[in-house]
């Protein structure tokens, strides 16, 4: 399906106008349980969900998944094992996540840990081997994640929805679609931040909160550990909110941190920012990776979330 967008004049970051065509490539229906968002999917056949995880370069089946799909199934594996991880590259014959449809799809099966554990029905990550090929709208008020084939879409103006949005320029990557990376301004001091499905709550980095001398409380009624912190403000793109509250944990910590999802942390190449899922919650968002931009707009609700499922603060934002 091709949608044909005019720009009008008189919207916020008008440009001349000029016709583009977004060919959605794909829409994935998406359930979002707690604050983790999942994708059916049918591979080779049969039922599971994946996981959508932006900060996942590669899709990942899990190991048990990948035996229960080899049955009666002519799925491929070209690699036995990369060192002492079992970790296995392999081609499944067919793969479909709503209306998306792939054929001879490559992917790594192996150990994803507690990606799996809280259903049983989870069968992996969905990553952006597959995801990076396209730009992506997120539109949680109506579980809907859609991908997007632009063409002569260069100046147009892609927040489709709305004459009025906010709009982030994207961090210049030397793999420029492998994460949706971009710079934040956090109590006037611009850091590098990452939009990530694969945090179900956002997280800055508790170094960076004790440099900007912000106050570091525990999250009321939680394990000591959670801590949060106050700050100032935040702006993303031209959005701005003052005086909000956050999750913190040690982004630079070598080993496993719990962040709403156990994820390994050891994040050396300075993103000290990750916004999740509760971010992609509280917006309609358009990652423009043809155009290296963000467009969003606020749909409601608290920006962050201090507890997996529990509202955080109430939230004063303006677009400019």
């Amino acid at each position: 399906m091709t949608a044909a967008l005019m720009m009008a004049a008189g919207t916020a970051h008008a440009e001349p106008a000029q016709s583009c065509h977004l060919t959605k490539a794909g829409v994935l229906p998406l359930e979002l349980d707690g604050y983790q968002l999942l994708v059916k999917a049918i591979v080779n056949g049969k039922d599971g969900y994946f996981r959508i995880g932006t900060s996942s370069n590669a899709t990942i089946l899990s190991s048990q998944a990948m035996e229960r799909l080899m049955e009666g199934t002519k799925l491929m594996v070209e690699a036995p094992k990369h060192g002492s991880i079992e970790v296995r590259k392999i081609h499944l014959d067919s793969l479909e996540l709503g209306s998306w449809r792939g054929r001879d799809v490559e992917m790594l099966a192996g150990p994803i840990g507690d990606v799996v554990q809280t259903r049983g029905d989870v069968i992996g990550v969905l990553g952006m081997n597959i995801l990076g090929q396209y730009d992506m709208e997120f539109d949680l008020a109506h579980s809907l994640l859609t991908l997007y084939q632009p063409e002569g879409c260069e100046k147009a103006e892609l927040a489709y929805w709305s004459d009025t949005y906010s709009l982030a320029a994207m961090d210049d990557d030397p793999a420029p679609r492998a994460r949706i990376r971009l710079p934040v301004t956090v109590n006037g001091q611009m850091v590098h931040a990452e939009l990530s499905t694969s945090f179900p709550i956002s997280f800055l980095d508790k170094g960076l909160a004790q440099n900007l001398g912000s106050p570091i409380q525990s999250v009321p009624d939680s394990d000591s550990r959670n801590e949060l912190t106050a700050l100032d403000s935040i702006s993303v793109g031209d959005e701005t909110v003052k005086h909000a509250k956050i999750r913190i944990a040690d982004l630079f910590q070598s080993g496993e941190a719990y962040v709403g999802s156990r994820l390994k942390t050891s994040y050396n190449d300075g993103t000290r920012l990750f916004l999740g899922v509760d971010f992609l919650k509280a917006h309609r968002v358009y990652v423009a990776f043809s155009q290296r931009k963000i467009y969003f707009t606020y749909q409601g609700g608290p920006l962050f979330q201090l507890k997996s499922g529990e509202p955080g603060q109430t939230r004063r934002a303006t677009q400019g």
